[in-house]
């Protein structure tokens, strides 16, 4: 998950891309993980933290 967040902050790629270079074949999946991870979705976590 902690190479999930960088790629969320460092990087452009959708969601859908971070979630398949991370492993995960759904961003469904991917979605559910991270929030178990961060207490927060995806998107959210991005939107939190601005570039």
């Amino acid at each position: 998950m902690t190479t999930a967040a960088r790629l969320l902050l460092e990087s452009h790629a959708s969601l859908r891309e971070v979630a398949s270079r991370c492993g995960y074949g759904s961003e469904y999946a991917f979605g559910k993980a991270f929030k178990r991870a961060y207490d927060v979705s995806p998107g959210q976590y991005r939107a939190q933290h601005p570039r």
